[in-house]
Formats: C-alpha cells, sequence, structure tokens
C-alpha cells in the first residue's frame, strides 16, 4: 500500500508538468455544494464546465466567458451575479518566486484564467503554512501566511486553476508581463477551519518543490 508522501509527491510531479485534473481531497462538499478544502485544480478552459460539481458558481463563469471575450476586454472590475460572482482583469508584470506570498480567502474561490504570458502559481496544503504574516482582513476577504508553497504549477493561455477558500496560494510568479482574469466565486459555507499550522490528524504530506 503507498503511504500518503510517495501519493501526494507523485500527484505534486504530474501536476508540476500541467497535467489536468484535481489533486485529490478526503474533504467532503459542505451544506452549501463548495468543498471546503484541499481541492486545486488546473485544466483547460474548454473543460470548465466540468467542474460545478466543486463549485456550483462557475455555471455563471461559463457563460459570461461565452458571452464576452475576455482577450478583449479592458482592465477592470466586472459584475457576473450581483456580489456572488464578479471579475477582475489585470494586466501586470510578474514577481520572482522570492518574493511570492501565499494568500488565503475565506467567502470567495478563486478563479485564475491565464490570457496572455506565463504565469507560476504557488499552492500549499490548508493549514500547512507556518505562520500569519497579515491577519484576515473580511473587507478584502484576504489573509498572508509565511513560507513557501509545497508545490508549484505553471499555466499557459487558456489555462486556468481554481483555489477553494481555504487554500493557500500564490499567483503572480513570472519573469514577464501577466494578462489574466480571476473569477470570485462566493461559497455560501465559506472556510470554518482555517488557521495557520497543522490541524491535529491532518495526514503530513510532501511534495515536489520548484
Amino acid at each position: 500500500m503507498f503511504r500518503a508522501p510517495f501519493l501526494a509527491s507523485v500527484a505534486a510531479f504530474w501536476y508540476h508538468n500541467n497535467a489536468a485534473g484535481a489533486i485529490p481531497s478526503a474533504s467532503q462538499p459542505d451544506d452549501f455544494g463548495c468543498r471546503e478544502e484541499g481541492t486545486m485544480v488546473v485544466d483547460r478552459i474548454e473543460n470548465l464546465a466540468e467542474y460545478e460539481g466543486i463549485l456550483p458558481g462557475l455555471r455563471e463563469v461559463y457563460h459570461f466567458l461565452r458571452a464576452r471575450k475576455p482577450g478583449r476586454l479592458a482592465p477592470g472590475r466586472y459584475s457576473i451575479k450581483d456580489e456572488t460572482v464578479y471579475a477582475v482583469l489585470a494586466e501586470a508584470g510578474g514577481r520572482p518566486a522570492a518574493r511570492a506570498r501565499l494568500e488565503a480567502h475565506r467567502k470567495y474561490a478563486d478563479v485564475h484564467l491565464l490570457l496572455e504570458g506565463s504565469e507560476d502559481i504557488g499552492w500549499s496544503l490548508p493549514g500547512s503554512c507556518a505562520a500569519v504574516l497579515r491577519r484576515y482582513d473580511p473587507k478584502a476577504d484576504m489573509e498572508e501566511f509565511s513560507g513557501r508553497p509545497g508545490m508549484w504549477v505553471r499555466l499557459r493561455p487558456r489555462w486556468f486553476a481554481i483555489f477553494m477558500p481555504g487554500e493557500p496560494h500564490a499567483p503572480l510568479v513570472s519573469d514577464g508581463v501577466v494578462r489574466k482574469i480571476v473569477f470570485k466565486v462566493k461559497c455560501a459555507g465559506g472556510f470554518r477551519r482555517l488557521r495557520a499550522g497543522r490541524r491535529a490528524g491532518s495526514p503530513r504530506r510532501t511534495a515536489a518543490r520548484r
């Protein structure tokens, strides 16, 4: 029988080489249909609708992408469904991995869709970060953590990554200009147990480093 560290290492190697899909999770969907933790997804935009099972709000994202041409949109915020689903299109220079900071949200899931350039995004298991760098800001729905990501994924144009509430991620690592659109999808259940440090009973896992 394979142990958890081996399986996690294989999963990290798989995603580091741009395979599509979701990292397996032991968590169950909450009462609102959103998984609480441990379900980072990387895939092509053509397959976005296949993930409505873990994030029902993707239906609105899918319809927005079909109705609008993101490549032609100007940077800014776009309302899709009140404050439940909205998008932020940005164009910015990337930063080195050494300056990347892990951030997490409690109310919203993130869907990062790369439009132009190349972007590396770090990811860590919920509860695995060393310490809180910036306390949770309810207005911004964000807090920041110290430490290095457990693994990295590389996005190419027309690839997306989904980070559920509570999943620490470090975006915008690139040596060039990145043009991307981030969809914010509210999960009514939020993330109820986000905190620094490993949770009791959480399996110890390893991941390939960048």
